[in-house]
This record gives C-alpha cells, structure tokens and sequence, in this order.
C-alpha cells in the first residue's frame, strides 16, 4: 500500500451560510470528475492548517480564515483500491484528510479556478446531490449532522 498521503481540505462558508464544494478535473486518477471540499497535500514538513491557506490560494486564488489553526474539523482516512480517469493504481493509497473550517476572506466573484473543474456553493441546509469522492463522503457526513 502507498501511502499515506496527508492532505487538507477546506471548509469554505460564505456570508450566507453556503459552503464550497470543488469538481476534480477528469484527468486526477483518484477521484477524477468528483466533488470534493477544496484542498491538496501537505509538504513534507509543512503544517496542515499553513497547508491549506496555501492550497485555496493556489487552487482557487482566493484568501481564506480558518475558524481555528489549532483545532481542525476533523481527520478522517481512506484507502482508495481503484482509480479513476485514464491512469489505473498500481497498489492501494491511503489518504490521511484533515478538515478544517474556513471563512472566505475574498468576495467570491474573485475565485479563479487552477486544477479545479468547478466549484458550488451549496446550502447548509440540505446535502448536495454531487457525487462525492469517496475521501470526502465522512466530512460531508458529519458537516450535515452538526
């Protein structure tokens, strides 16, 4: 097994209580067309909540505030034992995730998409119908349960 890879996503509220869900490009071999909770890898070395101010910057050229540096939403683990688009897995991938909430420091219409398909901004109120890439599918979970 390969692995594992730490990753961090964001979840992104606005003004108006929505969150931030991202479409993987097709290319990706993990999860390639899914949505997921904007996000990517952390460096070796690099802490996680510095990680994904980062990523959103990189990914979606926005700034972002996390609710807390200290205390993340959650750290959830999956095993992905098949891929996706047009590159097969060689051996399984673990994916270590850790969650945090953020507020949207950027007014939205500055988002600018990098190796993101989409984006959305869904209600709190009720879940997404997006197909949701298996590593994100236990944050999804716990966001609509608090």
């Amino acid at each position: 097994m390969k692995g594992p890879v730490v990753v961090a996503a964001a979840i992104i509220e606005n003004r108006a209580g929505e969150f931030l869900i991202a479409q993987r490009p097709l290319h990706h071999n993990l999860a390639g067309g899914l949505w997921e909770f904007p996000g990517g890898k952390v460096e070796p070395g690099e802490d996680p909540a510095a990680c994904i101010v980062r990523e959103i910057r990189e990914e979606l050229g926005v700034e972002i505030s996390l609710f807390s540096q200290r205390q993340s939403f959650g750290v959830y683990s999956h095993v992905y034992i098949s891929g996706t688009g047009e590159v097969p897995l060689e051996t399984p991938v673990q994916i270590i995730l850790i969650a945090y909430r953020a507020r949207l420091l950027s007014q939205p219409s500055d988002i600018t998409l990098t190796d993101v398909a989409a984006i959305r901004w869904v209600s709190r109120s009720v879940r997404p119908s997006e197909e949701f890439a298996p590593a994100d599918l236990a944050i999804l979970s716990d966001l609509y349960k608090r």
